[in-house]
């Protein structure tokens, strides 16, 4: 969030143009495809948080999981990875390929699918009282006034990827979690415009 709050999102047009055509069917994939199940996870989010059920930083753990990259099966090599700028720039020209094309879509939708699913079962047992969510202690040397962030006091499910980071050409490291956090973000607030405009 700090992308939000700085009010600058520095853009980059060749790194851009290395990761375009992945990232437009990666969206389509995980965002407009199974447009649904995302406004199902997060509307429930949503709305345990603003009835009091859950606090704040379990409010954020959960938005980091909806947003999180999930493995999926790489047509190309066969093996397990995530959608990270790496990976993106490595499909890049290769996903457009009819045969390509397919198998990534599927893998996407099905990958985020389980993912949002997760999510709420996730919640609910948060609901349940079955998990519990609680803030790590603050860094030495952060400021006191630093977010925490927030973290399972239950064990988690082995193998989780966490969000990686690729440096562009200019050295900068970016993180494609905070990339497609934003997006989603970006997609959830137009729909609730939308949803807005038609009620009235």
């Amino acid at each position: 969030m700090e992308a939000t709050r700085s009010g600058i999102i520095l853009f980059k047009e060749t790194l851009s143009t290395m990761i375009e055509k992945a990232m437009q069917w990666y969206f389509k994939a995980t965002l407009v495809n199974i447009h649904d199940d995302l406004v199902n996870a997060w509307a429930y989010i949503a709305q345990s948080y603003l009835n009091g059920q859950i606090d704040e930083y379990t409010f954020k753990y959960l938005v980091r999981k909806l947003t999180d990259p999930f493995p999926f099966k790489d047509p190309l090599t066969g093996g397990t990875v995530t959608f990270t700028l790496e990976y993106a720039m490595k499909i890049n020209n290769e996903v457009e390929k009819a045969d390509v094309n397919q198998k990534l879509v599927n893998e996407w939708e099905s990958g985020a699918r389980n993912k949002y699913y997760n999510v709420i079962a996730e919640l609910q047992d948060i609901l349940s009282g079955r998990k519990t969510i609680t803030p790590t202690e603050t860094t030495p040397g952060q400021s006191s006034t630093t977010e925490s962030t927030p973290v399972e006091t239950t064990p988690s499910t082995p193998g989780k990827p966490s969000a990686e980071t690729a440096t562009t050409p200019s050295g900068e490291e970016i993180r494609l979690s905070d990339i497609i956090a934003i997006v989603v973000i970006l997609v959830l607030i137009a729909i609730i415009v939308v949803v807005y405009v038609l009620k009235k």
